[in-house]
Formats: C-alpha cells, structure tokens, sequence
C-alpha cells in the first residue's frame, strides 16, 4: 500500500508497506488509532502517543503519523493507496486543513 509517513518536523516521505495491522503498528511504535482527516485521507497515529509524551506532529496529532487513503465502497473495511495529489502535497512539505474539504497549509517542516 502507497502511503506517506510524516514524522515529527520532517517533510512526508512515500513508502510501500503491506496492507495490514503489523505494518501499521511497526510504523507508529505501537497501538493504532485511525482520524480522518477528509474524504480521500485518514491519518494513523500511535493510540496511546500523548500519555508516553511522544513529540508533536500535525493536526494536533504525536508521533509518527501515516497517512493512507481512505476506504472505498468497494472495500470499506480496508486502507487504499494514498492519492497521488495528497502524496505530493505532503511530501512538499503541505499539511491538510481537517474538515476544511481540499485545502492544505504549507508547514515550514524539512527533510529527515
């Protein structure tokens, strides 16, 4: 699955991970949590990534962040491959705006 990984003051970084709970949880250090973030983008998070102090992020959100594609009518119990425009926002340093439809904050972060 295509997805971006944003770290904490880091720019988005694409990377192909596999399509299951294991993955995720290696990615965020723990327990998951899904916020979505828009109809095309949902952000997970580690569950418990306030209460261990874990450095903040965006939106309000710790840690280390994956951002995948929303699931679909087709396979609603499963993550897509992020959108090719959100993947290139992200990995040029933009952020989406929650709730706000398609809108996006350049975030001033760099690469790690």
């Amino acid at each position: 699955m295509k997805v971006i990984i944003k770290k904490p003051g880091c720019i988005g970084q694409a990377k192909d991970i596999a399509n299951t709970l294991e993955a995720l949880q290696a990615e965020v250090g723990g327990y998951i949590e899904t916020v979505t973030i828009n109809s095309r983008l949902v952000a997970i998070v580690h569950e418990e990534g306030r209460l261990i102090g874990l450095d903040p992020n965006v939106l309000g959100l710790v840690g280390t962040i994956v951002f995948v594609g929303a699931p679909t009518d087709d396979l609603p119990d499963e993550f897509a491959d992020i959108d090719d425009q959100s993947a290139q926002l992200l990995e040029a340093g933009y952020i989406p705006v929650e709730s706000k439809g398609n809108a996006w904050l350049q975030e001033g972060a760099f690469p790690c």
